[in-house]
């Protein structure tokens, strides 16, 4: 009995080879789409994005609701305590100090601020 042999079906890796450009031009093609689209269409649009473009759901929602907008990253966490002039001069009395610690550098700095003010000077080309 012969054995019958079905044709392979070629397979084609996941989001293999599209270029940035081509992914958001195809983006912007089904953006339109997407957004005018109810909930189930939606479904069936984000399932045939993600194979074509080999992306996880939850980037190919955020690539299709975001539009051409870069990301804007903002600095996160607490504002900065001190000046960009504070933290200089800080880090100049923390060098001229070889580089003490914070503590040592608090109770040392009281007793020589006007070292401190010259060494300023000098690494800023200052003069009086």
């Amino acid at each position: 009995m012969p054995v019958m042999m079905l044709p392979e079906k070629e397979v084609l890796p996941k989001g293999g080879s599209m270029t940035r450009g081509s992914i958001q031009e195809y983006t912007e093609a089904v953006r339109g789409r997407y957004l005018r689209a109810s909930k189930k269409e939606k479904g069936r649009i984000l399932d045939e994005f993600t194979n074509v473009i080999g992306y996880h759901r939850k980037e190919a929602i955020r690539l299709l609701r975001r539009g051409n907008q870069p990301r804007v990253s903002k600095r996160g966490g607490r504002p900065r305590p001190y000046s960009t002039i504070v933290t200089e001069a800080l880090r100049v009395a923390w060098e001229t100090t070889d580089r003490l610690c914070s503590k040592l550098l608090a109770s040392v700095s009281t007793g020589i601020g006007q070292g401190f003010k010259e060494a300023w000077r000098q690494y800023h080309g200052c003069r009086d």
